[in-house]
């Protein structure tokens, strides 16, 4: 079962040597590397050509309309059954991953396979955050990191890409659009990716967008009854309180 893991990056002359480590340090051999560069100005360019002389690394170099057209250039590109996004600067956990991954695909029938995610901050402190409770209340107030989600290629047959009008969102969109397609999805409580804080929805400079785009997302996949429950903080508080009393999911 062959993996695709798909890197963008524009301007990653400091970070993308260590992902591209990372990938060929897997103990899974039934892979392919793509890394989709936004015709980037510095020294990008060179350090894929330095690595492309040691390790199979399909690769290309062009301008490009952001992020999301340039993952659904790398979708478009991609030949194997899962696919996996991971950026320039992420790291995978651990060598086993892919392997470990490719073993739950095999087990049994599904599409969409996610795990933990551990972040770090310039600091050196790190956290993990579990997605092991995603219902639609998860879906409204957050997302799942595509850093650790492995789609089936069919995935991207049956709804299509990211959608590149959104310049900030477009994964959380195509979340959105999976859950309501009713793909099948199950969590794995495994680390998947090492993930530096700092994207580019968390600049300062991008929030008024980044929230606009959100709301666009939520007024399609949301009923107005759904946002006005979401959104009152006695629900929230209850909901909290419930999970940690371990009564069960609500809402």
């Amino acid at each position: 079962m062959k993996i695709s893991v798909i890197t963008v990056c524009k301007n990653a002359e400091t970070s993308l040597s260590k992902t591209i480590e990372s990938v060929f340090s897997q103990t899974y051999r039934d892979m392919e590397y793509l890394v989709v560069d936004g015709a980037s100005t510095d020294n990008t360019v060179a350090i894929i050509k330095e690595h492309a002389q040691r390790y199979s690394i399909k690769w290309t170099s062009e301008s490009d309309s952001g992020i999301y057209q340039a993952m659904n250039k790398g979708v478009a590109r991609a030949t194997g059954e899962i696919l996996f996004f991971l950026n320039s600067g992420d790291t995978f956990a651990d060598k086993t991953v892919l392997s470990r991954i490719a073993d739950e695909f095999e087990k049994k029938e599904v599409e969409l396979l996610y795990g933990n995610v551990i972040f770090t901050d310039d600091t050196g402190r790190s956290r993990v955050k579990r997605f092991d409770r995603v219902d639609r209340f998860f879906l409204f107030q957050e997302t799942i990191n595509h850093q650790s989600m492995f789609y089936a290629a069919s995935i991207f047959k049956r709804i299509g890409g990211f959608h590149e009008n959104y310049r900030i969102v477009a994964d959380y969109e195509h979340l959105c659009r999976m859950f309501a397609a009713r793909i099948t999805a199950r969590y794995l409580d495994m680390n998947i990716c090492i993930y530096p804080m700092g994207g580019v929805s968390s600049k300062q400079e991008n929030l008024a967008l980044y929230h606009s785009e959100r709301m666009r997302v939520r007024e399609q996949y949301f009923t107005r009854l759904e946002t006005t429950l979401y959104s009152n903080r006695f629900y929230r508080e209850a909901r909290r309180l419930l999970r940690k009393s371990g009564v069960g999911i609500y809402g």
